[in-house]
């Protein structure tokens, strides 16, 4: 239905532009084009996004909702760049706008279409837990705001021949445009960092108050995190010395039932122990120092350095040999020090430690980061063929070939050099930016020599087309480069695991069946977070076991898994074996 209402709405917009010639007009057309765009990736995201957990993702797919608000913010973005460029056209023109009756009808036509659309979509959004349908609501709201003012100025415009007027409405919708697709952005951005979502923690923590009593003696350790509308929460329950494990698990159920109705849309998850064990709550990790903290960070600034003064060598070249391989190769340096920019950044904050609102630290920032170094190699990759496009019509000769040659050598040694040194410091320093930024500038040294290849052709045989040619090629290189930085980083925030890692923490559980007298174990899920874990399994014990032993148990199994998967965090449930076993859960005994 949103998708079908976009259209209808696109449709309306457009007449009426062309009726008028305004460029507010045609900004406020392009809300409804992205809302298309938006409303089939929100449909695609949604399906997605329910899809059932499986061994790859065992936190299910949740996360797609996040993406898909993200995509939203930069389609805006994309929107802001065509107006702009709509508004350069008219400035030079000087058409003037020319309202009709038939324009301003039309046009409140689809205002007041999209006005049902957005109250629809947001109340069918909170009723199933959907972020992206939220998000595509609030655009279209946004839309019907601005579409007011659109409608006040296609008239004013119209009977005063201001020019300027429809440029300065058109300003004010890139702007609104602009702050509401930032808005997008940050809210995937902290989707997708495991923020804990506003009142989770709050609400989680009254429901376990209100369970304190005889029995249920006490709590600690509430974590919350978001994923695409669904929070999954971990705690930790005490119990009276004496109490069965039989009769600890189901106050336990009892507890996460609490806290699921609390949150909603909730998943939670109890570690059971006894009074005697009690501990204060854990406190925050706080943020990483010390020497190996110090060596990322020197050699982030060190990346973002040599990157800003090869960015230079490589624009001189360009400038002094007109050579489109070259102007590609110094296109992908630009991006190059935009990426050591926010790798500085990302580092920063991915070892700031964990707080209320991240309760499991912000390392996926690195995940995050790694996506918008890809995003950037890809559109340099786009603006090479655009620019090697344009030599192959115009037929640009490649100049003054000696120094451009000789600079782009230099550029290339030192290049390769800080390659190597990113990838070892990287791995090294257990940094999977550094790592990611050592591969994108060793990348950077393949282009080169591919340019430095066209560029001893054109040379040698004064064959002018190797240039773009060779400029096409390198293109191609570095949209598969952006599209594999892409596909890790979207890996990542999936909450994925690869199947080694699984296998790994499934070999410590069936170890610790015969060495730990466990009787089974199931529903085992591992995410990664950055270079850290997180597991979490439930045990089984057999009938009889004190709650006393399950827990001390317990805490080694985490211990062992921590220590095969390092570093790591684990939490493990225990349950007694006559209980049924989960039927969605996995099951091994």
């Amino acid at each position: 239905m949103g998708l079908l209402a976009a259209g209808l709405i696109l449709v309306l917009r457009l007449i009426s532009w062309w009726l008028t010639g305004s460029l507010a007009v045609l900004a406020d057309t392009l809300d409804p084009l992205l809302n298309m765009a938006a409303a089939s990736l929100t449909l695609i995201g949604v399906l997605g996004a329910r899809r059932p957990a499986d061994e790859t993702h065992p936190y299910g797919h949740r996360a797609l909702e996040h993406l898909v608000v993200g995509v939203q913010g930069a389609l805006a973005l994309t929107g802001v760049g065509v107006v702009g460029v709509a508004a350069c056209y008219q400035l030079r023109s000087g058409q003037p706008v020319t309202p009709t009756a038939a324009a301003a009808v039309l046009f409140a036509l689809s205002l007041g279409a999209n006005a049902v659309v957005a109250r629809r979509q947001r109340a069918a959004g909170q009723a199933c837990g959907s972020p992206a349908m939220v998000a595509s609501a609030d655009h279209a709201r946004i839309d019907v705001l601005v579409g007011v003012g659109v409608l006040a100025n296609l008239l004013l415009a119209g009977v005063y021949r201001l020019i300027w007027l429809d440029l300065a409405v058109s300003a004010l919708v890139v702007y609104l445009v602009l702050r509401h697709a930032l808005g997008l952005l940050r809210r995937a951005a902290l989707g997708l960092l495991d923020t804990a979502p506003a009142q989770a923690h709050s609400r989680a923590t009254s429901a376990l108050r209100g369970l304190v009593g005889t029995e249920l003696l006490g709590h600690h350790d509430v974590r919350c995190r978001d994923a695409g509308g669904y929070t999954f929460v971990d705690f930790h329950v005490q119990f009276a010395e004496g109490t069965s494990l039989e009769r600890a698990h189901l106050l336990a159920e009892d507890a996460e039932d609490a806290v699921e109705q609390a949150v909603g849309f909730c998943d939670a998850t109890a570690h059971i122990e006894t009074h005697a064990q009690v501990r204060d709550d854990r406190d925050h990790e706080p943020p990483a120092s010390g020497p190996e903290e110090r060596g990322r960070r020197r050699a982030a600034k060190i990346s973002l350095t040599i990157a800003a003064l090869l960015m230079a060598v490589k624009l001189t070249a360009a400038l002094v040999t007109g050579s489109a391989a070259v102007l590609s190769d110094a296109l992908e340096s630009i991006v190059n020090v935009l990426g050591a920019s926010f790798a500085i950044y990302s580092i920063s904050l991915a070892r700031s430690g964990s707080d209320r609102s991240h309760p499991f630290g912000h390392q996926k920032i690195e995940f995050l980061a790694a996506g918008f170094e890809g995003s950037l190699i890809g559109l340099a990759g786009v603006l090479i063929m655009i620019a090697a496009g344009s030599r192959l019509v115009s037929g640009a000769q490649v100049e003054n070939l000696g120094s451009g040659l000789a600079l782009v050598v230099v550029a290339t040694v030192v290049n390769g050099l800080l390659g190597l040194f990113l990838v070892r410091q990287g791995k090294l320093l257990g940094s999977l930016t550094l790592v990611a930024d050592g591969h994108h500038v060793l990348t950077d040294v393949y282009t080169s020599f591919g340019v430095l290849g066209g560029l001893v052709v054109v040379m040698v045989t004064g064959w002018q087309l190797a240039d773009p040619i060779v400029a096409i090629i390198v293109a191609c290189g570095i949209l598969y480069t952006a599209s594999q930085l892409v596909r890790k980083s979207l890996h990542g925030v999936m909450d994925s695991v690869d199947p080694e890692t699984l296998e790994s923490a499934r070999a410590v559980l069936r170890a610790a069946e015969s060495a730990e007298h466990i009787a089974g174990w199931h529903r085992l899920r591992v995410r990664d977070v950055g270079e850290r874990r997180f597991i979490d399994a439930h045990a089984q014990f057999a009938d009889g076991t004190s709650l006393d032993q399950a827990h001390e148990v317990s805490e080694r199994l985490e211990a062992l898994l921590a220590e095969a998967l390092a570093p790591a965090d684990a939490t493990i449930h225990a349950e007694p074996a006559s209980d049924l076993l989960d039927p969605v859960g996995e099951s091994q005994s």
